[in-house]
């Protein structure tokens, strides 16, 4: 997260939460929080997601799906949190820290570091929320690297003045001041507390760009955690790539070892006039070129010019050994970086209107129900339950909180859910009318040449206890679509979903 954007982000932050108690804490995902700290009137969630380049600290509406079986941590940090009261606040904004003091209890401040972890801690670190010191302007646009010795300069910043020309010095002091008139937020980058031009969304305050940002980046993630097989998949990929880590590590320590034999081959050579006529030495004690009296361990068998040769051999296979590690361990490494980009959240999704060339796969708890999938012209998953027992699934088992369920109004038909990545993502007109014809083709009024069908969010629709499956309850209609039912609409959707 940008350091300036932290900087309001958290100020809002602060002014909001003192006062809340802690609810339950959850772990959606390894590396992921929930913590509930409600109040009346907001039911929001404070998602965290520590990384050091991306990390999120945001509020949502919407409660990620949680593991059965929660994590150690998590029941570690529910028996310190839940029930404590939220104090005052304070903030490190350019070491992106937040931390709040807790009512009594183990640990005195709770601290977001959005770069490390969340933890309780007795003491804050010394200076922390210290204000810090602004280099001159040359030096933000000059120096590449300014921001060792000043973390707010982040590259972002010095891209955008960079820019400006002449108005660089205006927009510096306003960045300095703390001055933003509005949050921006693009497709690809994380929120920004200046207008980085091209197409981007404006927001009036940093929470509502925080939350958009943190929505379309971790919810998708999530959904594909989800998945068992890709999870363990990565999970094996993960120790394969550590435990071979491990062993050259444990590699470099030996061929370091062999390396030393390079000193004692040295320090032989120097002293070989002394040693040329001795015969079965098991030990000398040499003075070295450079690194003083050395104690050798010989081999009797060979003469010391032969010892000599002995040793700068050993060293010299452990110089091409270090240098062969070093690509290997190279290559780990990478591999294990392109590992962390596939489990953590990536950039931010294309836009949700833009069909997919190659769209994600249906979620693995959307497989194994009796539905027809249908793609929509947008690249949106709509799943139509085949009979009573799918329709109940469709509703208890595949959707997300914020999917969008569609049923033909006023008699029997089939449920349509329109899968969204995440909470609040835009769903053009096209999507929207598209899965109410796929309802109304297969319901009551399918022979008619229009119809009306309801929309609603997936979590205002819940069965109805005791009823026969696909029976449920709406506490809140989205709204309403009359369509025009398009009879060939089946088959060209149908045709759009890839192969299993």
């Amino acid at each position: 997260m940008e350091a300036s954007f932290f900087r309001h982000l958290a100020a809002e932050l602060a002014a909001l939460l003192p006062g809340r108690r802690v609810g339950k804490v959850f772990a959606p995902a390894d590396g992921a929080l929930t913590l509930e700290v409600p109040a009346p009137g907001d039911r929001r969630h404070l998602l965290f997601r520590p990384a050091k380049q991306a990390g999120l600290l945001f509020l949502s509406a919407v409660k990620p799906m949680n593991p059965a079986t929660p994590p150690a941590r998590v029941m570690w940090l529910r028996k310190r949190l839940s029930g404590r009261r939220l104090l005052e606040a304070r903030v490190d904004w350019p070491g992106l820290r937040l931390a709040f003091a807790l009512s009594p209890g183990e640990g005195r401040h709770l601290l977001f570091n959005l770069r490390q972890d969340l933890s309780l801690v007795e003491d804050l670190p010394e200076g922390f929320g210290r204000e810090p010191e602004w280099p001159g302007l040359d030096a933000v646009l000059n120096d590449s690297e300014v921001w060792r010795e000043h973390p707010q300069i982040s590259p972002p910043l010095r891209r955008f003045l960079g820019g400006l020309g002449a108005g660089a010095a205006s927009a510096y002091e306003a960045v300095r001041a703390g001055q933003a008139p509005a949050f921006f937020l693009n497709e690809t980058d994380p929120p920004l507390a200046w207008d980085p031009g091209g197409e981007r969304r404006e927001f009036a305050t940093a929470l509502e760009a925080a939350t958009a940002h943190g929505e379309r980046l971790l919810f998708p993630h999530l959904e594909r955690l989800n998945d068992s097989e890709e999870r363990d998949r990565l999970k094996t990929a993960r120790k394969r790539l550590t435990r071979n880590l491990a062993k050259l590590d444990q590699e470099e320590g030996r061929l370091r070892g062999m390396l030393g034999n390079k000193a004692a081959a040295e320090a032989l050579r120097a002293n070989l006039w002394r040693l040329k006529d001795a015969e079965g030495l098991a030990e000398a004690e040499l003075e070295g070129p450079d690194q003083g009296v050395l104690r050798l361990s010989l081999d009797p068998r060979l003469s010391p010019s032969e010892n000599m040769a002995r040793l700068f051999k050993l060293a010299s296979k452990a110089e091409r050994g270090l240098e062969h590690l070093e690509r290997r361990r190279t290559q780990l490494l990478a591999e294990l970086e392109d590992l962390g980009r596939a489990t953590a959240p990536g950039p931010a999704p294309a836009a949700a209107h833009q069909a997919q060339a190659q769209p994600a796969p249906l979620p693995r708890r959307c497989r194994d129900i009796a539905a027809q999938a249908f793609r929509s012209s947008d690249g949106f998953w709509l799943l139509r339950g085949k009979n009573k027992a799918a329709n109940h699934a469709l509703v208890t088992k595949a959707a997300s909180p914020f999917d969008l369920w569609f049923h033909v109004q006023g008699g029997p038909g089939s449920h349509v859910l329109l899968k969204r990545d995440f909470p609040n993502q835009e769903v053009p007109r096209r999507s929207l009318e598209e899965a109410a014809i796929l309802a109304a083709l297969k319901s009551w009024r399918s022979e008619d040449a229009r119809a009306d069908v309801i929309c609603a969010l997936a979590r205002d629709v819940r069965p109805v206890k005791g009823a026969p499956p696909g029976q449920v309850q709406v506490d809140t209609i989205h709204e309403t679509l009359r369509v025009d039912l398009d009879r060939d609409l089946e088959r060209r959707l149908g045709e759009a979903v890839p192969e299993p």
